[in-house]
């Protein structure tokens, strides 16, 4: 530090980092706002004209910090000419309660409130009361104050999206709920459009809100206008101006930076200007590093390095060694947060740490990442704990130089703190919260979808589920253990949708004890027939053996008379008599082949039937394995009756109980796993030859049938894939999603033909027609 530098220092009373990290920079730090040149001018140009201000731009555009750190004291310092500098600010946030929020704004001690707590409660239990009496509450409110006609009120409402949140909340709630919420929004923004247009007290409006938010002005009358009339589109900072961003806090807080360690950060920046959070948070962090080897170096050097005027000593620059170590600006945040996350004394406090940052985010219907401000109070419902442990969790992420909570770490905490992250950066920037949203955006799917269910149900027009719809809300239960507090942010009924699901998973307990009941009653039906054939079986047995005998002495005879037919022929020359004898006895011996040959015939029917009996004692002992659930002896009986390959042809006895035993055997054929969530429906091609599925990750998959390999993944839906069906020659595929839409795909090719919009909510299921041309 130079002496110059540490004398400007102390007089400015620059604090430990001058770098305000994630949150946006306050009043107080209008000394550290640089690069804004021009732009504070043009908003007071505009608000005097109006007496209304909406400044407008991106995610991390600066918009917060340009009206705290640059318009407010600007104004304080009387750069508006027709106003002076005698100003009173009330900042206030639309949050959960937007009237409520700006009474308790109007009433702080340096706005119209008392250093008395108890005046400051009864100060704004009348405050709200006015501000709800008519739109004209606000001016009347001021009115009540007895504010002198030289002083001006300032109203700035940051963050006003949230109102479009606090609107969307009504959908949520009860009928009177929903009333309730869409009136108060209404009545909140016709409170400031009235503030504005009167002249009577000297108010004037400003407004800071996303511009991915603009569209959404037109839900509430007159507010467009207001904004097309007095808007200020935040424009980017140019390349000199971003430089100012970074060397005016270093100067200023006594430091020196290198040109390359400048270079990488513009570099870093590039056209990405809605990083300007990421950045502050980088050189907070950055300083933070510096200042630690600043210390080391001046102990090694045993005394303080002085250096002449504007020269940095290379000991002293912040430089990349800095910038590597904390991760740079691809990782920096991140890590910063996974260190904070990682100190909490245990894992219990991590799943509050969870449960609480998924309170406080939420992924919008057209996937913009919004920040949900909620009481501590609300946390400790949801996350089922106490105060004293969420405050652990809370704290630890707002210390000093971790400001990824708000309020401010010097802001005591109690039931009713509403609790913020600071920006929507941290949601971009932190890999585990960028998890944890999307995690929670799929939980609160799954609870709508249960929860309009049941809500049908109990109306008569809808019945309990089954699986694979059952099996998911089940294991989506387990997993996430909801509760009313945590429903209520989603959708009403929570109860009723628990019961449903009980009911449902208790008729499938019932189905299945119904199935198993039949199955027992068949088996015994079919142990009752196998015995029948058993006994059956021995008596043919008994019977085939005597015919066998028979046949056994017929056969002996017959070879005894074939041996006096030899005799008889070796004679025929001596006597007639024995020639004529010898034919009779030849024509005899024929008869008795034929006789034979049937006997023969008789013996293979035998062997058969001995087959038979063979078959029906293993089906007997088969069906004794199955009832002692023995499936690998069930297996090895079934399987001696399987078609040998390349043996002597026989006749396949296999038979409708032995197919019966085999199918219910649990013998798989293949497990085919590759999708990362649950699988929701399949579908055989025509062929066979190739299967599709699609799950809860969004994909659709498509697999070779005979072999069990993955084929193809095909991605498209940003939603789940809840139905799959080919056409009737295999070469098409549809799928359908709870992103409301249906895509048509080429099999061969895994390419998208077309996306088939016009649902208003889930589809579930999807079908071609015969000729597979709709």
């Amino acid at each position: 530090m130079t002496i110059k530098g540490a004398r400007l220092s102390e007089a400015i009373k620059v604090p430990p980092t001058p770098f305000p990290g994630l949150r946006p920079f306050e009043f107080h730090e209008s000394q550290l706002f640089f690069g804004r040149d021009g732009q504070v001018e043009k908003l007071i140009d505009k608000l005097t004209d109006t007496r209304f201000l909406a400044v407008v731009g991106t995610s991390g555009s600066g918009k917060s910090s340009l009206v705290r750190a640059g318009l407010m004291p600007a104004l304080v310092g009387g750069m508006m000419a027709s106003a002076g500098s005698n100003w009173r600010t009330a900042v206030t946030r639309p949050g959960n309660d937007p009237i409520g929020s700006l009474a308790l704004a109007l009433n702080r001690p340096d706005v119209f409130g008392s250093d008395d707590h108890e005046n400051t409660a009864i100060q704004i239990a009348v405050a709200k009361a006015t501000l709800r009496r008519g739109s004209l509450g606000l001016v009347e409110a001021v009115r009540q104050t007895g504010m002198p006609e030289d002083q001006y009120l300032l109203v700035v409402v940051d963050q006003f999206e949230e109102l479009f949140r606090f609107a969307r909340e009504a959908s949520r709630k009860t009928k009177d709920e929903s009333d309730s919420y869409q009136n108060e929004a209404a009545a909140f923004v016709k409170l400031l459009l009235e503030a504005k247009s009167q002249r009577e007290v000297n108010i004037f409006v400003v407004l800071t809100m996303r511009s991915d938010f603009l569209g959404d002005c037109a839900t509430f009358w007159d507010l467009p206008e207001a904004i097309n009339e007095s808007q200020y589109l935040i424009p980017r900072l140019t390349r000199d101006q971003l430089r100012e961003v970074i060397t005016g806090p270093v100067a200023l807080g006594g430091g020196g930076i290198t040109t390359r360690m400048i270079t990488q950060l513009l570099n870093d920046i590039g056209d990405n200007q809605d990083q300007l959070p990421v950045l502050q948070h980088l050189l907070m962090r950055v300083w933070d590093e510096w200042k630690e080897k600043r210390l080391e170096i001046e102990v090694k050097n045993d005394e303080r390095i002085r250096k002449p005027h504007g020269e940095v000593h290379e000991g002293y620059a912040i430089d990349l060694c800095c910038y590597e170590a904390v991760g740079g600006m691809a990782e920096a945040l991140s890590r910063h947060v996974d260190e904070a996350y990682n100190e909490l004394p245990d894992d219990r406090h991590r799943r509050i740490a969870e449960r609480l940052f998924k309170c406080l985010t939420e992924r919008g219907e057209d996937n913009r990442e919004i920040r949900r401000p909620v009481t501590l109070g609300e946390i400790c419902a949801v996350a089922e704990t106490s105060v004293s442990e969420v405050k652990t969790v809370v704290e630890t992420f707002r210390l000093r130089g971790r400001s990824f909570l708000m309020p401010p770490a010097e802001t005591p905490l109690d039931h009713n703190s509403v609790i913020d992250i600071s920006h929507e950066s941290l949601i971009r920037g932190w890999q585990r919260l960028n998890d944890w949203v999307d995690e929670e955006a799929r939980s609160a799917r799954v609870y709508r979808r249960l929860a309009e269910t049941a809500e049908l149900h109990r109306e008569g027009k809808a019945g309990l589920w089954g699986d694979p719809d059952l099996q998911v809300a089940l294991d989506w239960r387990k997993k996430n253990q909801p509760n009313e507090a945590w429903a209520t942010r989603y959708y009403p009924g929570f109860e009723t949708a628990m019961a449903f699901l009980q009911a449902s998973e208790q008729k499938r307990s019932d189905d299945e004890a119904e199935l198993e009941r039949r199955q027992l009653a068949e088996i015994e039906r079919a142990g009752r027939e196998l015995e029948q054939a058993r006994v059956l079986a021995e008596a043919q047995q008994q019977r085939a053996e005597a015919e066998s005998q028979r046949a056994q002495e017929q056969q002996k005879r017959l070879e005894e008379q074939a041996k006096s037919a030899t005799r008889l022929r070796r004679l025929i020359t001596a006597l007639i008599v024995i020639v004529l004898f010898a034919l009779a006895a030849a024509v005899f011996a024929f008869s008795g082949y034929r006789r034979a040959e049937r006997e023969r015939g008789r013996a293979e029917q035998n062997k058969t039937r001995s087959r038979q009996l063979y078959y029906v004692a293993n089906m007997n002992l088969a069906q004794q394995a199955y009832a002692a659930h023995d499936m690998t002896r069930v297996i090895e009986l079934l399987s001696a009756h399987l078609p040998v390959a390349n043996a002597p042809d026989e006749e396949d006895m296999r038979g409708f109980y032995w197919y019966y035993l085999w199918r219910n055997s649990d013998k798989e054929t293949a497990t085919l796993e590759g999708h990362a969530g649950a699988v929701m429906s399949v579908a055989f091609s025509s062929d066979g030859k190739t299967l599709a599925s699609g799950g809860l990750d969004n994909t659709v998959k498509l697999w070779d049938a005979s072999s069990g390999e993955e084929v193809a993944t095909l991605k498209g839906h940003p939603g789940d894939v809840t139905s799959v069906a080919f056409s009737s020659d295999g070469k098409m595929l549809a799928s359908g999603s709870d992103d409301n839409m249906v895509k048509l795909w080429d099999v061969r090719s895994g390419q998208e033909v077309a996306t088939l919009k016009g649902h208003a909510a889930t589809v579930y299921s999807v079908a071609f027609s015969s000729d597979g041309k709709t």
